[in-house]
């Protein structure tokens, strides 16, 4: 389900009490409705399950990072504690209790060999470099700031985040012939191809001026991501997105719930197939 779908059901339930275009309501400002109640229904099943579902998550990609030591400025030359920063976008804070991990948030090498965990701002430094707590990897968390314990020119980073369209879409399955973007430079793998009548061997790029292309390899898109949008799949389960419509038009709108029956119906079917789902 698109952020457009869930943003346009709840507007028309809206039409259907008498809400009009003279409202004070736009799609924007359901919009942040929306990404609110996610955020509240995340935290929710969160302390039930302790589990993160797959489809709360998004993937930031490669994260550059920039060398910065104790202090947060390389012009004060006696911190010698030389640390790697980065700033993200708000994540949802999901802490289990009585433990520091936040499971909203993985930081991983660029390779993906090594993890990050969290760790205490002010006792990063006092790690000596001979003790065995060096070798690991930490990360501290200051706002949205991220503060790494290891140099590193880039990190990879999925999270659950506050608002989907902070975090740009990755792109990188192959896009089958019928399915270009006319405009989008794609990059040949495996095998040439031939796109518009003309050849492009591995490695080569090309502009889509149709759908289509011929030949045994296949192609990307050059640029590995792309911005969200409204069309893009919103990052929230089925069951949980009917939940989501529910929530904004009965605690923002104060539309009785009975009266908004097929969402609870449809909702209550989602649960129901998808328990079916995971019962061994």
């Amino acid at each position: 389900m698109t952020g457009k779908e869930i943003t346009y059901t709840i507007l028309d339930f809206l039409t259907r009490f008498n809400y009009t275009d003279d409202s004070r309501f736009d799609p924007d400002s359901i919009n942040f409705l929306r990404d609110n109640a996610r955020v509240q229904l995340i935290k929710q099943e969160f302390d039930k399950t302790k589990t993160v579902d797959p489809a709360w998550l998004q993937d930031l990609g490669f994260v550059l990072t920039t060398p910065v030591n104790f202090n947060d400025d390389t012009s004060i030359p006696y911190c010698e504690c030389i640390l790697s920063k980065v700033t993200l976008p708000g994540n949802i804070d999901l802490r289990s209790p009585n433990t520091n991990v936040d499971s909203s948030l993985k930081i991983i090498s660029s390779c993906g060999t090594r993890q990050f965990y969290p760790y205490n701002l002010e006792l990063l430094q006092y790690i000596p470099k001979e003790h065995t707590r060096n070798k690991f990897y930490y990360y501290v968390p200051v706002g949205n700031s991220i503060y790494l314990n290891k140099q590193m020119d880039k990190i990879r980073v999925i999270g659950v985040f506050e608002k989907p369209s902070d975090v740009n879409d990755i792109q990188t399955e192959y896009v089958m012939s019928g399915d270009l973007v006319v405009g989008t430079s794609y990059t040949v793998k495996k095998a040439q191809v031939v796109h518009n009548s003309l050849g492009y061997n591995v490695g080569q790029t090309f502009t889509a001026v149709n759908a289509n292309y011929t030949g045994n390899g296949y192609v990307v898109p050059t640029s590995r991501t792309k911005a969200y949008t409204e069309d893009s799949p919103y990052p929230i389960q089925g069951d949980m997105a009917r939940q989501l419509i529910l929530d904004v038009l009965v605690k923002e709108f104060q539309i009785e719930e009975t009266k908004i029956t097929d969402i609870k119906n449809s909702s209550t079917d989602d649960e129901q197939e998808r328990k079916k789902a995971i019962t061994p």
